[in-house]
């Protein structure tokens, strides 16, 4: 949800299980959050950073702690 340009909500993951949305902001076409999950009984942070290609999908690249970095495209359940 977004409210001004705070964005919350929650995040699921297969491995990860469900995680609330921390330091979320929308500013313009921008988005960025951070998911604080944990994996194997280890904190694991998760940072994204994406646009907004249309009302409908977002193209986002996620960091996963440092190690890892992807690009992934989500799209509006309709």
């Amino acid at each position: 949800m977004v409210k001004g340009t705070a964005l919350t909500g929650t995040a699921k993951g297969n491995l990860t299980g469900e995680t609330k949305i921390a330091e979320g902001k929308v500013d313009g076409e921008t988005v960025t959050f951070v998911e604080n999950a944990t994996y194997m009984e280890m904190p694991l942070r998760i940072t994204y950073t994406g646009k907004m290609t249309s009302a409908d999908e977002i193209a986002l690249t996620r960091n996963v702690a440092d190690v890892a970095t992807e690009k992934l495209v989500v799209k509006r359940s309709k």
